[in-house]
């Protein structure tokens, strides 16, 4: 009985979550040699990283959210992450801040890049195509 209680809990934390990143972007600055002001553009399962300045596009990646934990996978994008190697992160949203925390990522790219930023929701850039 315990466990049925527990993975309803687990289900009922993780639906809402990836309900609260489809269709939402967020602001943040990429860490790095060359820090950037991008916007993280979850759409319904890609999310699409592109520039503030000039809406340069950054990287192209599948997502999804199971038990708190975002996984990333490159499609296309300038990092040097190989396609077929998944990140993961815990995510924890507060209010109108978001901040990933990394689980595993053999991608440096991608885990210097992201890790540990604080992403505040963005209401009001037009999105990307």
């Amino acid at each position: 009985m315990k466990k049925i209680i527990i993975t309803l809990l687990f289900a009922m934390t993780s639906v809402p979550l990836l309900a609260q990143l489809s269709n939402s972007r967020w602001k943040g600055t990429l860490r790095g040699d060359n820090p950037q002001n991008v916007i993280f553009d979850f759409r319904k399962d890609t999310a699409v990283v592109y520039t503030v300045a000039d809406s340069s596009h950054v990287e192209t990646m599948i997502y999804s959210v199971k038990d708190m934990v975002l996984t990333l996978n490159k499609i296309n994008g300038i990092s040097d992450c190989d396609n077929g190697t998944p990140g993961k992160y815990r995510i924890g949203i507060e209010k109108d801040a978001m901040y990933l925390k990394l689980l595993d990522d053999p991608c440096s790219d991608r885990s210097s890049a992201i890790d540990a930023v604080k992403w505040s929701k963005d209401y009001e850039l037009k999105k990307i195509k």
